[in-house]
């Protein structure tokens, strides 16, 4: 057994970064800023839930991100904010997604940082979820190895947690 699983262990390992790698936002004209794109384990947020995610960005300009969210029923829409250390919203934007997977949104116009600063992603729903049959998980990993100065709003009791997030930089 352990000689077919060695075989086969090359093929299946790019089958699944295929998989991976297909599942992302397709057709972005930006080039990734920075981002942590693996999931095992979500957190639910909803209108008065928020979750969020620090990242220190590359790029002097953010164009739009995309952020991995598991659904149940009809939560609504997905509402995002950029946000600067302070908790001030640098840009904002919202989306419905039509399934569980990567929700891409983009800026109205780029957004001006300063690389090598921590930012903060922000997500919430645009309404509050009645019941646990109808809201939002965004997903993460719950021993990513991304960014360990990195925070989110669970780092207290989930300390390597990172949520699943793409932001794109301009060119």
């Amino acid at each position: 057994m352990s000689d077919l699983l060695r075989r086969w262990s090359p093929l299946l390992t790019l089958v699944a970064l295929a998989l991976l790698a297909r599942a992302q936002p397709q057709n972005v004209p930006w080039p990734v800023d920075s981002a942590q794109q693996q999931w095992d384990y979500g957190f639910w947020f909803e209108q008065n839930v928020p979750r969020w995610q620090t990242f220190f960005p590359a790029h002097s300009e953010l164009r739009a991100l995309a952020v991995y969210v598991d659904l149940m029923g009809e939560p609504g829409e997905v509402v995002a904010e950029l946000q600067a250390a302070d908790g001030k919203t640098l840009a904002r934007n919202a989306g419905k997604p039509k399934k569980s997977g990567w929700l891409y949104l983009a800026f109205d116009k780029a957004v001006r940082v300063t690389p090598g600063k921590p930012y903060r992603i922000c997500i919430c729903s645009d309404r509050s979820s009645p019941n646990p049959k109808q809201r939002f998980f965004w997903m993460g990993l719950r021993s990513s190895p991304f960014c360990p100065a990195c925070k989110t709003d669970v780092s207290s009791g989930w300390p390597h947690f990172r949520y699943a997030f793409i932001v794109y930089g301009s060119r």
